[in-house]
Order: C-alpha cells, then structure tokens, then sequence
C-alpha cells in the first residue's frame, strides 16, 4: 500500500499545495489586501442593516420580516459585507501578479493559467496578461454584413 509520503503529490495533505515562506513584500500585499476588502464590506453592510431597518420601520416589510428582524439585520449585513470584500479580489489579484520575483505569484499562475484551455492547448506564461483578447472571445457586432430590415427605406 502507498503511503501519503510516497505519493507523487509529494508530501502534504491530498490535494493541499506545498507550503512556501512569504516574504515580506508578499505579506504586506496580502495584509494590504485584507485591509482594503474589510474596509469595502463593512460599509455595504452598514448601508444594508440601515436600508433593512428603514423598511421594517416604514410598514411596508411584511410581518415575519419585523418579527424576525434580527435575521434579516444579520443576513442582510453578512451577505453585503461578503459582496464588498469579494470585490475586492480584482484589485488585489492585480497587487499579486504586479510582484516581482515573488513565489506568491508563480503559485497564482501555475494555479490558474496553467490550466487546459477549452481548446485543448495550454494557457500559460506566453500570453501576456495585459495583451488584448482576441476578437475570438469578444462580443463585437459583425458588420461586414449588413442587412436591409422590414421598416427601412427600398
């Protein structure tokens, strides 16, 4: 029987990618990153507990919202803070890739574009990040055709 040790995931625990140290530039980036992201979610939940109470308050929020108001305060708060740090995840995975040298970054880019394309030929390095989508990708209207409608003129 094959040990964990002698899997040719190497050691660790299934599945778990290999730990690496962090240097300092890394950490206060990722710091940088928890910080901003806290800083969007909480006052979008703020702003969603008041919206919540405003609508219990005006009358128009149906009874079981008043007498479970403490749920939809908290529901409401969770879920909004949720949106305001995952909106952040754009601008931190931009910090990331603009590290130099950083072993953070190579573990961002072996795990996602290192991955099969739908195509079947591999995403990787060689495509620039900051490179133009191919029109291929892009919803652009075709207008090498175009096509005399019903209400148009002769």
């Amino acid at each position: 029987k094959m040990s964990e040790k002698d899997s040719p995931r190497g050691s660790g625990q299934r599945g778990q990618p290999t730990p690496f140290t962090l240097t300092e530039e890394e950490k206060s980036v990722l710091l940088e990153c928890r910080r901003n992201s806290i800083a969007r979610g909480i006052p979008l939940g703020i702003v969603t507990v008041i919206a919540v109470r405003f609508f219990i308050r005006s009358g128009m929020a149906p009874f079981h919202v008043q007498r479970w108001s403490l749920f939809y305060y908290t529901g409401g708060f969770l879920l909004s803070f949720m949106a305001g740090v995952g909106s952040y995840r754009e601008k931190c995975f931009q910090k990331i890739m603009a590290l130099e040298n950083s072993t953070l970054k190579q573990q961002v880019i072996d795990r996602f574009y290192s991955q099969q394309s739908p195509s079947g030929q591999q995403v990787g390095l060689e495509k620039d990040i900051d490179e133009e989508p191919s029109s291929e990708y892009m919803c652009v209207p075709d207008t090498t055709t175009r096509t005399q409608g019903h209400l148009g003129g002769g």
